[in-house]
């Protein structure tokens, strides 16, 4: 029996050690043709979705970990596989797609 907590011991120890290797999706994003336009499909990106889980405000000023880096670092955020999208009029915060500050584009809740 001690002999399998050590075991188990260890192993957590060692997972814990390990640095999870970090996703590279490259540069090139295809879209399939689902008849979209472009304007439609970055409306549907930032409308949202879902249960809010934490106010917009927040998210802004959410820091990364043992760091002063933002949490909505384009490349951290990334690394968790998500994709970054352009600043635009759809997405004035850059954020990935997926991601809505709780309010439509077009100003509808």
């Amino acid at each position: 029996m001690k002999t399998w907590s050590l075991c188990c011991w260890l192993l957590s120890i060692v997972s814990t050690a390990l640095a999870l290797p970090s996703l590279s999706f490259g540069d090139d994003v295809i879209y399939l043709d689902q008849g979209l336009k472009d304007a439609d499909r970055q409306n549907y990106y930032y409308r949202p979705q879902g249960s809010q889980v934490l106010p917009h405000r927040w998210f802004l000023a959410l820091e990364q970990a043992h760091s002063q880096k933002l949490f909505r670092d384009d490349d951290f955020l990334e690394s968790y596989g998500f994709l970054r999208n352009p600043v635009n009029k759809s997405n004035p915060d850059g954020f990935p797609v997926g991601f809505a500050n709780g309010r439509a584009p077009d100003g509808v809740i």
